[in-house]
């Protein structure tokens, strides 16, 4: 009766693949040799997918594995439910989420290493993009840092190179190590950032 109000819709939508390495070779136990081929099941699959509930729906949907904040809440919710969740060793948090490489590794790579090639294959396959991130916290020159990023570069399309550093939460002094105590005050409370 009244067509003056109706309106036609869609919506993008980015989805999130967190966690795709440990759910693969962690959980379902696909090692080095296996995991590049599941993993590109799974997001050929999740993309595929994706694209038809958006066709049906006339939304634009894309398939992407990048730096938010979903393993924080994923964690969060999985800890109310399960009890506490433990990050790997080496890892920020429960849940990983892009692709990290440490910069000390990069010296010794090539376009052919298995963690380029993953890289780049992820990559052409995601519609909605993956975040790489250099780790750079590994006591390096700035030289050789330099030197890592410029050759990273050249080897994949996008990456972020990342430093963490850590307060103190009593006077402030920052450091780029994990400590235990504050150098300068020799609080305990060393927040992450």
């Amino acid at each position: 009766n009244s067509t003056q109000f109706m309106q036609k819709g869609s919506v993008n939508l980015i989805v999130n693949l967190v966690d795709l390495h440990e759910s693969v070779a962690g959980i379902l136990g696909y090692g080095d040799g296996k995991y590049l081929e599941i993993a590109q099941k799974v997001v050929k699959t999740s993309v595929d997918v994706a694209a038809e509930n958006g066709r049906q729906d006339n939304d634009a949907v894309g398939i992407a594995m990048i730096t938010d904040d979903s393993a924080a809440r994923f964690a969060a919710l999985d800890t109310e439910r399960f009890g506490k969740i433990v990050p790997q060793a080496g890892q920020r948090s429960a849940y990983s989420q892009g692709m990290t490489i440490p910069a000390a590794e990069v010296t010794t790579m090539k376009k052919d290493s298995p963690l380029v090639v993953e890289c780049n294959t992820l990559e052409k396959m995601l519609n909605g993009g993956l975040m790489v991130t250099l780790d750079v916290n590994d006591g390096m020159g700035s030289a050789e840092l330099s030197a890592a990023i410029q050759r990273a570069a050249g080897m994949l399309t996008f990456l972020r190179p990342r430093a963490r550093v850590y307060i103190c939460g009593n006077c402030g002094q920052r450091s780029t190590q994990a400590v235990d105590k504050c150098q300068g005050c020799k609080s305990p409370h060393i927040v992450p950032n």
